[in-house]
């Protein structure tokens, strides 16, 4: 087991894209929205994207892709643009049962261009693409005993006079909730408070409750947002804490 890695700082929509082989009709600039619905998709049976972050010191720590229908996937990284240098490689991975995948990084990467390839039985699309930076507290600082995990529902029920009920049905989300105890100024003032004033409650985070677990990686991992933006409290000389609430965005 490992410590919960959040992720944020998505540099995506900054980025230049390329690649050959793409759907004119569905072309790499659709990954660079939040739009449902708005997707890439490949030609062929193998998908390969160029991501140039245009930040040749940016330290990527999250990755995850969304609304894809790949069988596997690999995320090269490298400081030159020919990828003669490799500065880190996840080799191909199969995907799990989901229509997202996310991944940690075992430590921060510092390279500016990416190179992402996709397979699958049918033409490999995706909605949305998440490489960014990471935050890992260490195993004694990470969450708390007591954490959650809930299925919200936004479903609408109306009852008539006889009781017969009518329901406005909305998609169900996922809410995860968790509080860390015990952490270190480095940790809050470096860490926590610069990552809610900069994300806010609206950007995009990612959520690996542990980078270990691949049993219930899909059940338990997810794109989302921070629901609110939680007080830093000092209830003792030089540690924090502060709870947290994310919600899974659709």
């Amino acid at each position: 087991m490992q410590p919960i890695v959040i992720g944020y700082a998505n540099l995506i929509d900054i980025a230049t894209l390329g690649g050959t082989g793409w759907n004119a009709s569905y072309p790499l600039t659709n990954l660079q929205n939040r739009y449902a619905g708005s997707k890439a998709r490949a030609t062929g049976l193998t998908g390969q994207i160029y991501i140039d972050l245009g930040v040749p010191d940016a330290a990527i720590r999250a990755f995850g892709i969304k609304d894809h229908n790949a069988s596997t996937v690999r995320l090269e990284g490298s400081a030159v643009s020919n990828f003669s240098s490799i500065a880190y490689d996840t080799t191909t991975l199969p995907t799990y049962a989901d229509t997202s995948y996310l991944r940690a990084l075992p430590a921060a990467v510092v390279a500016r261009y990416w190179r992402l390839t996709l397979t699958g039985a049918s033409n490999p699309e995706m909605g949305r693409i998440f490489i960014g930076a990471g935050w890992q507290p260490s195993p004694e600082n990470n969450i708390e005993w007591g954490a959650s995990l809930r299925i919200e529902s936004k479903t609408e029920v109306a009852e008539s006079l006889s009781g017969y009920e009518d329901f406005n049905v909305k998609p169900l989300r996922r809410v995860f909730r968790a509080r860390f105890d015990f952490l270190p100024d480095a940790d809050a003032w470096g860490v926590l408070l610069p990552m809610m004033r900069s994300q806010g409650d609206h950007r995009e985070y990612l959520l690996i409750a542990d980078p270990d677990d691949t049993t219930y990686q899909a059940q338990r991992n997810m794109f989302c947002r921070m629901r609110e933006l939680s007080e830093i409290e000092d209830p003792y000389l030089n540690a924090h804490t502060v709870g947290l609430e994310f919600s899974e965005l659709l």
